[in-house]
């Protein structure tokens, strides 16, 4: 069986509007082995319990992943605090791991989760 690959990335909590995000560079997941447009991964924020989340694409290159404020709270992370994130491919069906879609949505519900890439892109490039 084969291992699944980890890395270490450190980084710093940004404030970007009203979104807080944590930059990953790109060469840092290649040994991942992303493809496409699937960059859902598992993450630990400082040892942190792992929490599901996606890797949003910087047009100038690299990714970042945005940090909630409950995520913060929690972690009592702020602004400009330098973090070391743990981050593995994310295997699970859909990227949903245990939790499952609800019967009434239908064999097709996972459709509803979906979002095209090129969207996410334009909406979510900190770089601008």
């Amino acid at each position: 069986m084969k291992e699944e690959a980890v890395v270490i990335v450190d980084s710093v909590l940004e404030f970007m509007g009203s979104w807080r995000i944590l930059r990953i560079p790109k060469e840092a997941v290649k040994p991942l082995g992303l493809s496409g447009n699937s960059r859902r991964v598992v993450c630990a924020i400082n040892g942190s319990k792992p929490f599901q989340c996606a890797l949003f694409p910087v047009k100038k290159g690299g990714y970042f992943i945005t940090a909630s404020k409950e995520l913060r709270e929690r972690l009592k992370m702020v602004d400009g605090e330098k973090v070391r994130l743990e981050i593995r491919k994310d295997t699970s069906k859909y990227g949903l791991g245990r939790i499952s879609r609800s019967p009434a949505a239908g064999p097709r519900g996972h459709q509803a989760f979906s979002c095209s890439h090129a969207r996410q892109s334009a909406a979510l490039d900190p770089s601008g």
